[in-house]
Order: C-alpha cells, then sequence, then structure tokens
C-alpha cells in the first residue's frame, strides 16, 4: 500500500478469539500494511510496554499500568456480557471449597489472574497461588483448582476431569451487572507523533477488519470446527459470546475494573481513558 512509507507492527493474541479481526487482515481481504507479531497476552504486553509494537491488543490491564506509554483505539475489544467460555476457574472441589488450598494460575494473562484475584477476595476465599503449566499442574494431588484461559480453557473444560468450573465473564456480570473486558488495542504514543497519518489509518483498518469479521461468524465456526477445537455449535455459541465492540457500557465495566485494580492496590493510580480519535 503505497500510503504507507513502512509497514506497521501490529501485536496479535495468539488465540481463536481474535480470529475474526484477524483473519481479514492475515489473508488481505482488507488490503493492509501490516507486519503481524503473535503472541500470548502477556508476551504482547512485554512487547507493547517497550515499545516494540506500533499498534497491539493487549490485557486490559497492561493499559491500566501503562496508560501513559498507549492511546487506545476505540470501539473495538474482546469483552463478554456473561459466559465468556474461555476465562476459567477450574476446581476438583467445589469452589467455596477451596478456601487454604493451591491453585495454580496461567501466566499466559494478567487481566485474567487480576480479576480471579480480585473475585476470590470478594468471596472470602483465601488460596495459595502458584504459577506454572495449567495442564501439567492439575496431575498433581496437591493441586486442586487452575486459572485456565484462551484455547487452553477451551480444551480442558472438555477433557479435563476437573468436575466444577467457574467462567470469569460469567462472574462479574453477576457480580457487577456490568460487561468485561478482557482486551484492548492500543497504539504506541511515541510511534503516532511520529506518524500520524500512518497510524490513523491502521486503526481504521484494523476497525474495518473487525466489522468485516463481526459479519461472519458462521465462516469462523467453520474454521475452528476443521481444526478439531470445537463443534461448528459450540464455536458459534463460543463466538457469540465474545464481543468485539468498545460500547459505552463496555467502557462502563472496564472503568469499574480499573477501580477494584486500584482499590485492591494493583494498580497505583487509576487510568485515565484516551482515545486515539
Amino acid at each position: 500500500m503505497n500510503l504507507f512509507k513502512e509497514k506497521i507492527t501490529l501485536g496479535k493474541i495468539g488465540y481463536l478469539n481474535v480470529l475474526p479481526i484477524y483473519y481479514p487482515l492475515e489473508t488481505q481481504i482488507i488490503k493492509n500494511p501490516f507486519k503481524i507479531v503473535e503472541g500470548i497476552p502477556a508476551r504482547l504486553n512485554e512487547l507493547a510496554s517497550r515499545g516494540e509494537l506500533e499498534i497491539s491488543g493487549t490485557s486490559s490491564i497492561e493499559y491500566a499500568r501503562n496508560f501513559e506509554k498507549y492511546l487506545l483505539i476505540p470501539n473495538i475489544c474482546i469483552g463478554s456480557n456473561g459466559p465468556v467460555m474461555s476465562v476459567l476457574l477450574l476446581s476438583k472441589i467445589p469452589i467455596q471449597d477451596l478456601n487454604g488450598k493451591e491453585i495454580v494460575l496461567s501466566a499466559h494473562s494478567h487481566t485474567s489472574v487480576a480479576l480471579l484475584k480480585m473475585y476470590l477476595t470478594s468471596r472470602g476465599i483465601d488460596v495459595r497461588y502458584r504459577t506454572g503449566n495449567v495442564v501439567e499442574s492439575i496431575k498433581h494431588k496437591d493441586i486442586f483448582g487452575a486459572l485456565a484461559i484462551g484455547d487452553e480453557a477451551l480444551y480442558l473444560q472438555r477433557a479435563s476431569n476437573l468436575p466444577y468450573i467457574l467462567d470469569l465473564g460469567e462472574e462479574w456480570r453477576r457480580w457487577t451487572r456490568l460487561p468485561f473486558v478482557f482486551g484492548v488495542w492500543v497504539v504506541n504514543r511515541e510511534t503516532y507523533r511520529n506518524r500520524p497519518h500512518d497510524i490513523k489509518l491502521g486503526c481504521e483498518l484494523l476497525l474495518r477488519a473487525k466489522e468485516w469479521g463481526n459479519r461472519r461468524l458462521d465462516l469462523f465456526a467453520k474454521i475452528v470446527e476443521q481444526k478439531n477445537i470445537l463443534s461448528y455449535e459450540e464455536a458459534i455459541l463460543y463466538f457469540e459470546g465474545l464481543i468485539y465492540d468498545m460500547t459505552e457500557n463496555y467502557l462502563e465495566g472496564l472503568k469499574l475494573f480499573y477501580s477494584f485494580l486500584f482499590n485492591h492496590n494493583l494498580i497505583p493510580k487509576i487510568p485515565k481513558i484516551e482515545f486515539i480519535f
């Protein structure tokens, strides 16, 4: 695309939940100048924080921790207003009986870890945490539960023998009566100062891709079925439970999450919400 002097480095969360957004970009259905870098949320958070990604999907908590470095892209997120299916606390015993027990946390996501800790604290459930390999850890008899996210959570809820499942998207809705925003898209402020025209056009292409994908969930359910991850019906249910539009209600949920983080001393101050346009 000759409108751009150089490529734009775009971070991509390496999970199925962003398939509707990145498929039209990676296939060039929507022509674009992106160099796509894929990784787990924690890795993208790190790269974005170091200024190595010009536009990126990140954990919601990454924006809260380093908002001075970023501008948010409006009207795009990964959220849910109920069950999200891919952010799960899996347990061998009833959740309320986990008090004093040890659970393992996925190292892949910072937002989900913070959400789980705040939720359990609010319920008076005091557990011991260990970060590690979720699939391997739950085989140990001294590990009573695990926080699984992304594709791993989709797999484990079908394949593991853990009978008690807490969907954190649904629990947040019950807790606050608001939707939850797990991921946002950010722009590096310095890059934007240096390349405002290119970055704005890149954001517009990302939003076009989101709109294209939002209208074709049936296509993505078929792709997931072919990968033998979920059945077609399960994939439809999964994608329909994900929200990619940052509406006012979702923004309110995000702001409340940031207030909770501050009140639990997980961030030093409540971030200023600032969009690129």
